[in-house]
Order: structure tokens, then C-alpha cells, then sequence
């Protein structure tokens, strides 16, 4: 049942900070009954330890030659997305964050701006008009 509308809430009423919702809770109970590290595959696909993923016979290809040569299974851009994902358990993600001078202004002017408001403050002229 919903809380009734504008009534308060008694303190420390809802989900305690930390604790993971179902569907989360979900996701780490199966991970544990399957033995499975999300963030170790990850790693060790960064780090490209095919034997540790499993591969137990290396992938060879033919040219066209047919001359035999050994290819890696995990590529490096499946190694350089992994790499991505796993930053995200490692280091927060950055805001983007917009600069602005005083009262929302922009924060730089153009050069030209800054001399003519230099120049209307002197009796000298700083920009020539062939200058401009």
C-alpha cells in the first residue's frame, strides 16, 4: 500500500543507504551460485589471459599461402571495451561541468573586446583600424 499523500514519513522509513534493490540482489545471488566475477572477466579480458577464460587450444588461421599463424581469440578492441566497462567499478565517472563568469556571463572575451574596452578607457588607441 502507498504511503498516504502529504502525511510525513516516520524516520528511517525505506530501504536503508547500501542496500542493493531486488533486481541488483538478484544479480549478485546468481553471479555467487554460478561462481562468477563480472569484474574478473573483465579484468582478465584486459589483460588477454586466454587461459584463464578458458581457451584451452590457440586460434590459428592460414594466409594465403597457407601458411599457419597464430591469431589471439580476444581482439583488442573486445580488450580496449573491457578496459572501458572496468574503469567504471575503479574510478567515478566526471560530470561535465559548465564554466560561466559572474551573473552566468561568459567567463572569457574575445581579445579584440577586452582592447577596445582598454581603449575606450585610454586617450591612446591600442588597435589601428588597419589592424582590425
Amino acid at each position: 500500500m502507498a504511503w498516504p499523500k502529504g502525511k510525513p514519513r516516520p524516520p528511517n522509513a525505506g530501504r536503508k543507504k547500501g542496500t542493493p534493490n531486488k533486481k541488483t540482489l538478484e544479480a549478485q545471488l546468481l553471479c555467487e551460485k554460478l561462481g562468477v566475477d563480472p569484474f574478473e572477466f573483465l579484468l582478465l579480458v584486459v589483460k588477454g589471459d586466454e587461459k584463464a577464460l578458458g581457451y584451452k587450444k590457440p586460434k590459428i588461421i592460414l594466409d594465403a599461402l597457407g601458411k599457419a599463424h597464430r591469431v589471439p581469440w580476444i581482439t583488442l578492441p573486445n580488450r580496449l571495451a573491457a578496459a572501458s566497462e572496468a574503469c567504471e567499478y575503479v574510478r567515478p565517472k566526471r560530470k561535465a561541468i559548465e564554466h560561466t563568469g559572474k551573473d552566468g556571463e561568459a567567463l572569457f572575451q574575445s581579445l579584440t573586446d577586452v582592447l577596445k574596452s582598454l581603449e575606450s578607457q585610454s586617450t591612446a588607441p591600442i588597435i589601428s583600424e588597419s589592424q582590425e
